[in-house]
């Protein structure tokens, strides 16, 4: 998708051995992580900088487990056998999933540190981006590979943003912590109802 309401996830996967192994950009025989420019959607003023020179919108903005070593899930007919069970499957339908999970996870943390959960969640990643300091601890950036299926001229992983993994894999844990004010907060207690 290219709206700008909504984050858009590439795909990564790791060459050699996990955890020890490098992020590149997920391309199958197939398959790969979408990336590119709109040609419909203006680019929004939060984007300015990064990717083409283009005045519409840059996609992606990170990227996520898509590839090697790939996710477990469990299927109504695994190898075809009839009968329930657990196969590797991978790709943007699952890094993306993945990434909505962490952005939870991130919403949960601000709360409880009664940090305000932003309005528009894409446009906090790239004011976080443009900070080298707090860009590098909050993003994994991956520069290596492309997603260009067919030989179609696009797009090719670089330092930075780039138009196959966006500003990288996302630190969870990191990125509560660039969203929270310096100034401590009193945390929100939990609510229960019955």
């Amino acid at each position: 998708t290219t709206s700008q309401w909504l984050t858009a996830v590439g795909g990564s996967q790791f060459s050699g051995s996990s955890p020890n192994g490098v992020a590149t950009v997920w391309k199958g025989t197939c398959s790969a992580g979408g990336g590119g420019t709109s040609v419909r959607v203006e680019r929004p003023s939060w984007q300015a900088g990064v990717g083409s020179q283009s005045s519409f919108r840059v996609i992606p903005d990170v990227t996520g487990l898509a590839g090697t070593p790939w996710y477990l899930t469990l299927v109504p007919d695994a190898a075809h056998s009839g009968l329930p069970g657990w196969e590797g499957d991978g790709g943007t339908s699952l890094s993306t999933p993945m990434y909505a999970a962490g952005v939870g996870l991130v919403r949960q943390a601000l709360r409880a540190r009664g940090v305000a959960i932003p309005k528009n969640f894409t446009q906090e990643l790239y004011r976080i981006a443009a900070d080298p300091a707090l860009r590098a601890s909050v993003f994994v950036d991956v520069t290596d590979g492309d997603n260009d299926l067919y030989s179609v001229g696009c797009c090719v992983a670089q330092p930075g943003y780039d138009l196959a993994s966006g500003w990288g894999e996302m630190n969870v844990a990191a990125l509560v912590d660039a969203l929270t004010p310096a100034q401590p907060v009193d945390p929100v207690a939990p609510s229960f109802t019955g």
